[in-house]
């Protein structure tokens, strides 16, 4: 970040860098005016707000964490507990044929 002496000076260095590209990759640099202290506050806030609502609505949808670890078992495995959940979606017995089959009145 730098400081100049005038906006008109300010335009002229980001027309002449903004878009140029740098490095061995040709990423494309990025030249701007700083946020004002003003907008860094909005975007604090947003932020804020924003963290607020989600923590909110996995408190209403899953409980807080507290009933959340005494309502789950112990995890050993990641995949074990999704794994299990996954399969009772699944038929019983393999010798019965497709689900879809079974189950869709097309027999």
């Amino acid at each position: 970040m730098h400081s100049f002496e005038s906006r008109d000076v300010c335009e002229e260095i980001i027309k002449k860098f903004h878009g140029q590209p740098i490095g061995e990759e040709g990423l494309l640099l990025q030249v701007r005016y700083a946020d004002t202290a003003a907008q860094k506050d909005l975007k604090r806030i947003t932020t804020e707000r924003r963290q607020f609502r989600t923590n909110e609505y996995n408190v209403g949808a899953y409980g807080t964490s507290t009933d959340v670890l005494t309502l789950s078992p112990p995890i050993l495995s990641p995949v074990g507990p999704r794994a299990s959940q996954i399969a009772r979606h699944f038929p019983t017995s393999r010798s019965s044929g497709s689900w879809k089959r079974e189950h869709s009145g097309n027999r």
